[in-house]
């Protein structure tokens, strides 16, 4: 006999127990009988994992016991004349909804408090460009949904993300869910969470001239899981910036002194990132900050 076993996320466990030629087995003459002790599973050697178990057949009423080969309570099952006849149980998991899920789910929350009616956005690079791919509205509890998701090969993938384009202060700027792409395989990143409450800056002040070494600080979030990171950029130069490491849920980041490719007296921008467990945000303003000797 053989077996053959799927591991899915959503299974239907069905047992098939096939019992070939028992009839003529219990007809034909008794074998030598086996103690508990010499009894081996087979086959010998079962897939990696599955559980060795035996049939035990009673030669006197023909009665059948799956049991775990370990299972020492059984052992009163079996008599010193029975006849024991080894077979395989093949264990069959019906396969369900191979690959990754079809939809892109999640809850938008303000201070914890679901945002009703809001607009989400499903971004898509499709090897070229990123567009706007499909665009939902939030339910009264927050929740969003999308079923209408791009296949995916090569580099190319989508996320949902949330633009302030309202410009509301109280909300981030934007927040972008973690990026799905064709290798992408597990659940849980098919599902974003996130509270669109926005990081308020509070020192320096915006167009600050300012002495290194120097602590920027903000208003943490209510969202105890959140993780912030120091950004610092000059807007005339896209490539010269600044990211420090994460911080945890922190309020401050001390500077000791210009980063590698800054200078004194030029104005730059420093904001603050906020992390969390699927996706990231960015605070509402940037303040433009000075270094001065």
């Amino acid at each position: 006999m053989s077996a053959w076993i799927h591991f899915t996320r959503k299974t239907r466990l069905i047992i098939f127990l096939t019992i070939v030629g028992v009839a003529s087995l219990l007809l034909s003459a008794p074998a030598a009988p086996l103690s508990i002790s010499s009894i081996k599973p087979y086959p010998p050697n079962p897939p990696p994992g599955l559980p060795e178990r035996i049939v035990e057949v009673n030669s006197d009423v023909g009665e059948i016991l799956a049991v775990d080969k370990n299972d020492r309570a059984q052992e009163k099952l079996v008599q010193p004349d029975d006849v024991i006849y080894l077979m395989y149980i093949p264990i069959v998991f019906n396969q369900e909804n191979i690959g990754p899920p079809s939809t892109l789910k999640g809850r938008v929350t303000y201070k914890g408090i679901s945002e009703a009616f809001t607009n989400v956005e499903l971004a898509y690079f499709n090897g070229i460009k990123e567009v706007v791919y499909d665009t939902t509205v939030t339910d009264a509890g927050g929740n969003y949904q999308f079923d209408n998701l791009p296949s995916l090969s090569g580099d190319q993938y989508y996320y949902v993300r949330k633009i302030n384009y309202e410009a509301d202060p109280n909300w981030l700027y934007s927040w972008y869910c973690t990026r799905i792409s064709a290798t992408t395989s597990d659940p849980d990143l098919f599902e974003c969470d996130f509270d669109f409450e926005n990081v308020i800056l509070i020192y320096p002040l915006n167009k600050a001239g300012i002495y290194l070494p120097e602590t920027f600080t903000w208003k943490k979030r209510i969202t105890v899981t959140d993780s912030y990171v120091f950004n610092l950029i000059d807007p005339s130069n896209k490539n010269t910036f600044f990211d420090s490491n994460p911080l945890g849920y922190s309020d401050s980041f001390y500077l000791a002194g210009t980063p590698s490719g800054f200078t004194y007296y030029k104005q730059y921008e420093w904001w603050v990132t906020v992390r969390g467990s699927n996706g990231e945000g960015t605070s509402h303003y940037a303040y433009i900050v000075t270094f001065i000797e």
